[in-house]
């Protein structure tokens, strides 16, 4: 607006881009009014998964036998390599004590 008063820019060019920016706004309205929901990040059980495996977790930790505790280790070593396939190159930068990135 400013640059319209001090007359460095025309009504027209004001006008057009005004026009062009309407057009884009209503094509972008008809996009997201007919687009398909993305399909979730997480599967809908996972959370349930992780709860089984947490609870499972907690009695074999607090059990004295020595194989409940491999057991745990187990189902540890389950709830991180998921993580760790995603992110191959973080796993091994972590397990070679390489401090995590903040991304």
């Amino acid at each position: 607006m400013d640059l319209y008063l001090s007359e460095a820019i025309s009504i027209a060019i004001v006008k057009e881009r005004g026009s062009k920016l309407e057009a884009r706004k209503a094509e972008l309205t008809e996009f997201l009014a007919t687009a398909e929901a993305p399909p979730p990040l997480l599967h809908p059980q996972m959370a349930e998964f992780y709860h089984r495996q947490l609870a499972r977790l907690h009695d074999m930790l607090h059990s004295e036998l020595d194989e409940k505790r491999q057991e745990a280790a187990e189902v540890i070593r389950s709830l991180i390599e998921p993580s760790f396939s995603h992110h191959p190159t973080r796993a091994s930068r972590l397990m070679s004590g390489a401090i995590w990135p903040a991304s």
